[in-house]
């Protein structure tokens, strides 16, 4: 078997993906999670192909420019990874055909049936066998045969991902790293100059205390009795004559140091200011008398505070109601029954004219929330861990609320229009989460959920 492959190849898995991605959960607002997974995973394998189609010479020409690499073996696995991906797809697509040609067919109705009685669309009754169509797909694609396309699809896209990464992605990086250490060569580069460069010795007597120390040269000393001392020549070359100084005995190397003070120096303090009243706190400290008053003060009102709260707890005491014993609510498959009365009571009520019966759509609105928090408590106790029911109650409660649905949607069905918008907006998205809980008990719960989510897109539609 040949694994030879071309851009058309990768362009046919593209559209093939594409399609299908675009008819998985097309004019189903509430698709099922699986579906909602297979769409996720078909786009995903979509980009990823998008990706190869514009990268797949980049990498062939990489391959053939790294020594001990073989462009061929490359080639090969594209090959392969390629084949493969299209035989997935055309698999699904083969098992989806069905439902795809009757959406196209009634997305194109035939020239005189585009409007039925009265002029009304005939758009809606159409609606149905589509549903149909796309349930027995749906049904057929169900448990294992989805996972196993869904698995498979994955598989491939993290192939592609994987071959992209290591491939482009990574050169991308080793390209950013030689840039890098590009930028740290010159850096080091710099400062190595910056530090070798030689600077020329500043000229003598220029700087520091150096400028001013220059060779002296005494006269004879005069005798003692002379009242003359030596004579010293001037910093302008003139002697001078008398002077009773004597030299420096320092050495001239030593001039140039900081002076070092004597033993006696003392670093001269900074003046202590004087502590004023406000620094010294005496106003912030309050006389013994006051703080005496302050004290008894707070001990009268303590006690006072504990005294009303003792009144007050008493007086409740007094005035409160006896509490009504309440009857345990019912539970597990009797709670399940009540909740389907309950919702026959309401939609029988809703049936009525609102001005021939006592009660509004307003007190019905209020009962259907009643309704939902019951079933939404059921769902909790059957979700909980440890279970509040053993396995055999917990299947009959299962049954029972499969059963709750098909009433549901019996009374829905054979409701008018106005009434399903009394039950839909007092339901409004909670019950979305209600359901959410539902998908996961059993199949046959879930195929309700969907036709009451179909239904209800319908009244949304009309309305």
């Amino acid at each position: 078997m040949s694994f030879g492959f071309s851009v058309g190849d990768i362009i046919l898995c593209s559209q093939i993906a594409y399609r299908l991605f675009s008819s998985v959960t097309d004019g189903r607002k509430k698709a099922s999670r699986d579906l909602k997974e297979l769409e996720d995973t078909l786009f995903g394998l979509y980009c990823a192909l998008n990706h190869l189609k514009r990268d797949h010479e980049l990498i062939l020409a990489k391959a053939s420019t790294k020594p001990g690499d073989n462009t061929g073996q490359v080639h090969v696995q594209l090959g392969y990874m390629i084949k493969s991906c299209l035989e997935t797809l055309e698999e699904l697509d083969n098992a989806t055909r069905e439902y795809r040609e009757a959406a196209t067919k009634f997305a194109r109705p035939e020239i005189g049936n585009q409007f039925g009685i009265m002029g009304q669309s005939s758009s809606k009754p159409a609606k149905k066998p589509l549903k149909v169509q796309w349930k027995r797909v749906l049904w057929d694609l169900r448990g294992e045969s989805l996972s196993k396309y869904r698995t498979k699809l994955q598989s491939h896209t993290d192939a592609i991902n994987l071959l992209l990464s290591t491939s482009i992605w990574l050169d991308e990086i080793l390209q950013e790293a030689s840039q890098f250490n590009n930028n740290v060569f010159q850096l080091v580069q710099a400062l190595y100059a910056s530090i070798t460069i030689s600077q020329p010795p500043p000229a003598f007597g220029s700087h520091g205390l150096m400028h001013s120390v220059r060779p002296q040269t005494y006269g004879p000393i005069a005798p003692p009795d002379s009242g003359q001392g030596p004579a010293i020549e001037s910093e302008s070359g003139g002697i001078i004559p008398g002077s009773k100084e004597i030299p420096d005995p320092t050495p001239q190397g030593l001039i140039a140091l900081p002076l070092r003070p004597g033993a006696g120096y003392q670093k001269a303090k900074p003046p202590v200011l004087e502590h004023t009243i406000w620094q010294s706190g005496q106003y912030f400290k309050l006389p013994e008398s006051i703080q005496a008053i302050n004290e008894s003060r707070r001990i009268v009102g303590k006690t006072e505070f504990e005294e009303r709260q003792r009144q007050l707890a008493s007086v409740q005491m007094d005035h409160r109601l006896p509490v009504p014993h309440a009857s345990p609510p019912s539970r597990g498959a009797p709670a399940v029954d009540k909740m389907s009365r309950q919702l026959e009571n309401i939609f029988k009520t809703l049936n009525v004219p609102e001005i021939d019966r006592m009660t509004t759509n307003d007190d019905l609105q209020t009962d259907i929330v009643a309704w939902m928090s019951k079933l939404e408590h059921l769902l909790e106790d059957l979700h909980v861990s440890p279970p509040n029911f053993d396995k055999q109650e917990r299947n009959i409660i299962i049954g029972e609320l499969s059963q709750l649905l098909v009433t549901l949607n019996r009374l829905i069905e054979d409701s008018q229009v106005g009434n399903r918008g009394v039950f839909y907006n007092a339901c409004g998205s909670r019950i979305d989460h209600v359901f959410m809980q539902l998908r996961s008990l059993s199949t046959f719960c879930e195929k309700e959920i969907e036709e009451f989510e179909d239904e209800r897109d319908d009244w949304k539609d009309d309305e």
